[in-house]
């Protein structure tokens, strides 16, 4: 599978790899602490130089759509890894944890998700949004970096 990630540090990438606990920038990590692709090229621009990323998607946890809403409705997890995943990424209000409150709790719960996924043999997660993300928890997965 092959998906695209932008940033001003693509030379870095390039030199020395991913790094998946790099601070992050703009914001904890919507469905986890990781390293985030995605497979639409002009979202990936939005965030600086492209770089095309390999990787071996075969353990990842696929979550449909992860903000659980569709049409302003709300809805439920509807599998298990979507259970696992909102039990984390959700108090009992419906609001996700990731996107409010300060900026050290939505880390930690970032984190613990992704710590969570691992300890189920999750290596990362793949959502169908259109411009869909995906998010890298374990850099093993990635099979190769190159330049767009």
């Amino acid at each position: 599978m092959h998906l695209y990630h932008g940033s001003r540090r693509t030379d870095l990438i390039l030199k020395h790899g991913v790094d998946i606990n790099y601070p992050r920038v703009t914001d904890a990590g919507d469905l986890g602490w990781g390293w985030y692709l995605t497979d639409n090229i002009n979202r990936a621009k939005t965030h600086g130089k492209v770089l095309i990323v390999r990787i071996d998607a075969s353990d990842y946890a696929f979550i449909a759509n992860p903000y659980f809403i569709q049409n302003l409705q709300h809805f439920g997890p509807r599998s298990s890894v979507e259970k696992l995943f909102y039990d984390l990424a959700f108090d009992a209000k419906g609001t996700m944890l990731t996107v409010s409150g300060t900026k050290t709790s939505r880390e930690q719960v970032s984190k613990q998700i992704r710590d969570v996924f691992l300890a189920h043999g999750y290596k990362g997660i793949i959502t169908s949004l259109k411009d869909s993300e995906t998010v890298v928890f374990d850099q093993t997965t990635i099979l190769s970096i190159s330049p767009a």
